[in-house]
């Protein structure tokens, strides 16, 4: 069969997240950063470090030729807070996601789970979506599905969408 390629950000301890990639194309390198994170803001079920992973594949266009594509996956933290007295570090992620990609070459696409939902909550997460937008990026189900709803959360019936493809 075909051979697969993959990769993942180490986890520091037992109880992280990691994200990972898997792909058909070859990765010619990897990297990722530990994005900013303040543990006191959190509930105890999302105190865990975020990050974003690049894998950079060989991809061959309809002529064979390959070329380079950075493919990116990140987990962004959510909203839920032990106290409101502490500031939301989701905005400087943003912040560091963007930094971050515009450090490479484009091409680029974007994935991963952004715990943002624009429509649900949106004076708080439009100028989060905005900042990937504004960096270049199309929301992909968007452009393909203008009012659809596109949920990816609170299953079996979701009702929010948390989850992006850029």
């Amino acid at each position: 069969g075909k051979p697969w390629y993959f990769t993942a950000m180490q986890k520091a301890t037992a109880r992280d997240d990691f994200d990972a990639i898997v792909s058909s194309y070859p990765i010619v390198n990897t990297t990722h950063i530990t994005m900013y994170w303040f543990n006191d803001y959190y509930s105890s079920i999302d105190d865990m470090p975020r990050a974003v992973t690049l894998a950079t594949l060989s991809v061959p266009d309809a002529n064979g030729q390959t070329h380079l594509l950075r493919y990116f996956v990140t987990h962004l933290s959510t909203r839920q807070r032990l106290s409101t007295a502490y500031p939301s570090p989701r905005a400087r992620q943003y912040d560091e996601l963007v930094d971050f990609i515009k450090a490479f070459p484009k091409p680029w696409i974007l994935v991963g789970d952004f715990n943002t939902d624009k429509e649900q909550f949106p004076s708080e997460d439009t100028p989060l979506y905005d900042k990937v937008i504004n960096a270049g990026f199309t929301d992909s189900f968007r452009e393909m599905n203008p009012t659809a709803g596109g949920d990816t959360i609170d299953v079996p019936n979701p009702t929010k969408r948390y989850d992006y493809v850029f």
